[in-house]
């Protein structure tokens, strides 16, 4: 029985995205659930363009949103390890997505945009680097992108050399040192974002 590593590619902006690709994503990660492949990593390359989102970009319309919500649920309960990768300047949707993963790389030029719906419905968009990511948990590890590149080669090689039982161990490790990482964060009091 082969194994093999599931790669997604997702190129967003800001509070946009391609339905098409993301009813592909939706489509795969529902095969994922019912057991019917033999999937032994989900690997979710995010890219973005270069620049912030801006003030119109805040709203997802309600299709789109729908779409969004059953995605991030989908990601959320992947069985298999979940490696998310974000390079350049990464949006809300890209940021949500990235958001699910169990260990997350970037290069060490990306940044991030998020944002935040308050009480009295006011959005705030809040602009991290990737240090900042880092410091805070959404980002794992981060490097150049040529450094970057040979670190998924080299997980995939090490996935591929794990036994089912291995693998699923290594899912365990990756979210049990994203939660070790966060509780010291936390511990530590958190680092300062830049609102916009």
């Amino acid at each position: 029985m082969t194994q093999r590593i599931l790669t997604f590619a997702l190129q967003t902006e800001g509070h946009g995205f391609d339905r098409q690709e993301m009813n592909c994503l939706k489509t795969q990660l529902q095969l994922l659930h019912s057991g019917d492949c033999q999937v032994r990593a989900v690997f979710l390359w995010t890219f973005e363009r270069a620049k912030a989102p801006s003030d119109h970009e805040l709203e997802m319309n309600p299709v789109d949103l729908a779409l969004f919500e059953d995605v991030l649920l989908l990601l959320f309960s992947v069985p298999q390890p979940l490696i998310g990768v974000a390079i350049g300047c990464i949006g809300a949707v890209g940021t949500g997505l990235l958001k699910t993963c169990d260990h997350v790389l970037a290069n060490d030029s990306a940044q991030f945009w998020s944002d935040q719906t308050h009480e009295v419905n006011l959005h705030t968009k809040i602009h991290m680097s990737v240090q900042q990511a880092h410091l805070l948990g959404l980002v794992d590890e981060y490097a150049p992108l040529k450094e970057l590149r040979a670190q998924v080669e080299n997980i995939v090689q090490e996935l591929g050399n794990l036994s089912d039982t291995a693998v699923a161990l290594f899912k365990a490790s990756l979210i049990n040192s994203k939660i070790d990482a966060i509780d010291r964060k936390l511990a530590g009091g958190l680092p300062a974002v830049h609102r916009a």
